[in-house]
């Protein structure tokens, strides 16, 4: 068996930390998906934001447009636990 060059090693570790880092989001993404839908009950529109009910309006007949509010929830989310690492680094 072949051992890696130093190069396609830093390639492969450059590529797993990019899909950890959609899988988080993606993982953000969901969880507030269940945050809305549980405390939200359907029909009970009283703590959705402004935002969250423009896209739940806007995406009847367009699913994408919620989609799109909840990786953009979830790609947030991330930004903000990277900063608050970025911090403790410090």
């Amino acid at each position: 068996m072949s051992e890696l060059s130093s190069t396609r090693e830093e390639v492969l570790y450059t590529q797993i930390l990019h899909l950890e880092k959609k899988v988080r989001m993606l993982r953000a993404a969901v969880k507030e998906a269940a945050r809305i839908f549980s405390e939200n009950p359907p029909g009970d529109l009283g703590l959705y934001t402004p935002e969250m009910i423009n896209t739940l309006l806007g995406s009847t007949g367009h699913p994408e447009r919620w989609e799109r509010y909840l990786i953009r929830h979830g790609i947030v989310e991330v930004m903000k636990e990277d900063e608050e690492y970025d911090e403790s680094v410090d």
